[in-house]
């Protein structure tokens, strides 16, 4: 299945379309649509959604998204990598224990020249009460999808 050329992983067919309500004490606008876990995901399970055949023309691009953690506290984190390779500035990994309230954030990625996948993992780390995991609003610069 895909949606805004993603494809969800056949074991992490977990995420889905969901319609977004806003959050007053967002500072990110709330996207309409955006892609989400669902809250009764089992702990230690995770769910991962893929963006195949993204090509940077030269000179590099950026990935921008946003994204919203939405629960209570607890170990369960949101992963964003490209061809394999963890994201580790902006912030993530991001973890439920890291972000105290749910509110919608905007993060954006340089994405050097050539062809890449880029990736979202969100995996449950809290027993005790349910989380999601939200990306939406995603937009390439420099960039084009597969037809």
């Amino acid at each position: 299945p895909r949606l805004l050329g993603l494809s969800r992983q056949p074991e992490s067919s977990a995420w889905e379309v969901s319609s977004v309500w806003g959050n007053a004490t967002s500072t990110e606008k709330a996207p309409a649509e955006a892609l989400s876990t669902p809250r009764d995901l089992p702990f230690g399970l995770g769910c991962r959604a893929d963006l195949p055949g993204v090509y940077v023309g030269p000179g590099g691009g950026q990935i921008a998204f946003r994204w919203q953690l939405d629960g209570h506290l607890g170990e369960s984190v949101l992963h964003f990598k490209i061809d394999e390779t963890e994201m580790l500035s902006h912030g993530f990994p991001q973890s439920t224990a890291n972000v105290p309230e749910a509110r919608w954030r905007r993060t954006t990625f340089p994405v050097e020249p050539g062809l890449h996948t880029c990736s979202w993992f969100f995996s449950n780390g809290n027993e005790a009460s349910h989380t999601t995991g939200w990306v939406g609003d995603i937009t390439l610069e420099n960039a084009v999808l597969p037809a």
